[in-house]
């Protein structure tokens, strides 16, 4: 009898450590591996189960609820797609076995492509959603990538839901667009019942919404005019850092929990190592060589070399080179706690938007914290050392440019040393 079965291939992943979820299909001692277009890290893959569950022993509190609700939901739009992969393939089997012909691997995977394929003689074909679901289920990107294109589309479905009618391709031209933007900028509601999206948010949609209109145009559509005068533009964000004085505070400070100390430990590491987390997390005693870690990112396949610093060398030690292994969402949820029952809440500004309108505020540091903070921290940290752009490059992988617009920070005492430095 045929059968069917989700896997995923954990000895391969991509650059940020993601995994394709496949489909194995079985007929007569013979399998055929069919994607799903979904990706999953290999650690939220429960195998027994057959799904992804990325929320699995994280404790809720206030701080990541909502974060929470959110992964709950892709996870279940993921599963949903892969049980529909594992559906379509069973029901092609058995249309075989009724037509009196062996359901064989490759006959059922030849009838499961071509069900993939647009058919642009059903008019619900034209319809924007159905040709965006087809688009993300085919797209085989990172699972970061593919969460941002869900948003798009859910936008997309809001939009409809504020015009009362479906989004088919040829109402997508200038004018559509226009007012798109003015509804993502001024009237859609968010989920905590304010309107409008920040400005990053509302190009990062226009951005996967050209895309997918990309996407579309290889395969026989014309939307050249409407793409070319798509234009993207994300705004300078405020660049969040520890100074080294809070670096101290946090690392020193004498948490009861062993789960807040390990998290301070990982966090504190990376604000000298400046790793990506998916190399962070992966470090392994013999990626050190002669007192220096040296191995390879995951993200671009490039060499990766960092001198170990003294605090950095102390913390490898403590742990004998094997740090303790923690998911990056629940590292963002414990750095959190970690730097408000430390003291750390020296306000920073944060800027939200309601109904197109910019609103600042003033939150504790420890609000904002996250693993991106250590790695803007080692960059601000070495840069005011002076540690050379170009060197600071080399350790992180990202270009000076990247990183004097999106990294590196200056705090007050700085600004304040140079000033009186250049003037008395």
């Amino acid at each position: 009898m045929p059968s069917v079965k989700a896997i995923v291939r954990e000895n391969k992943v991509n650059s940020k450590g993601e995994s394709v979820v496949y489909v194995r299909y079985g007929h007569q001692q013979r399998s055929v591996d069919i994607t799903t277009g979904v990706m999953v890290a290999p650690r939220y893959w429960r195998s027994d189960k057959q799904l992804i569950n990325s929320v699995s022993g994280v404790r809720k509190t206030k701080l990541n609820e909502e974060l929470l609700k959110q992964n709950e939901k892709s996870d279940l739009y993921a599963n949903t797609i892969i049980d529909k992969v594992k559906s379509q393939l069973i029901s092609i089997a058995r249309s075989l076995i009724q037509e009196d012909v062996e359901p064989e691997v490759h006959l059922v995977k030849e009838r499961y492509l071509e069900s993939k394929k647009p058919k642009t003689t059903n008019h619900s074909t034209d319809r924007v959603e159905y040709l965006f679901n087809q688009f993300i289920e085919t797209s085989n990107k990172s699972i970061n990538t593919v969460k941002n294109y869900r948003t798009a589309l859910y936008h997309l479905k809001e939009y409809e839901k504020y015009k009362g009618k479906p989004l088919t391709l040829k109402m997508l031209d200038m004018s559509f667009y226009d007012d798109f933007a003015k509804f993502l900028v001024q009237d859609i509601i968010k989920l905590d019942g304010t309107k409008g999206l920040a400005d990053n948010s509302v190009a990062s949609t226009i951005k996967n919404l050209k895309v997918f209109l990309t996407y579309l145009e290889k395969r026989g559509y014309n939307f050249q005019e409407l793409t070319s005068n798509l234009k993207v533009s994300y705004q300078d964000k405020p660049i969040y850092f520890l100074t080294e004085d809070e670096i101290t505070t946090l690392y020193n400070y004498e948490f009861e929990s062993d789960r807040l100390i390990r998290a301070r430990d990982l966090f504190v590491l990376n604000c000298y190592l400046g790793l990506r987390y998916s190399d962070l997390s992966r470090l392994k005693r013999d990626h050190i060589k002669d007192g220096d870690i040296d191995l390879r990112a995951l993200k671009n396949q490039k060499d990766v070399y960092v001198p170990i610093t003294p605090v950095a060398q102390k913390i490898l030690e403590k742990y004998d080179y094997e740090i303790p292994m923690i998911s990056e969402q629940n590292l963002n949820q414990y750095i959190k706690e970690a730097c408000q029952i430390a003291g750390i809440d020296k306000k920073v500004e944060i800027i939200s938007t309601n109904s197109g309108n910019k609103i600042y505020d003033l939150v504790p540091k420890w609000q904002v914290m996250s693993t991106h903070i250590a790695v803007k921290t080692f960059i601000t940290l070495f840069a005011k050392k002076g540690v050379s752009p170009k060197v600071i490059a080399a350790i992180t992988g990202k270009t000076v440019k990247v990183i004097w617009k999106h990294y590196y920070g200056i705090d007050k005492d700085q600004i304040r040393e140079q000033v009186v430095k250049a003037f008395w």
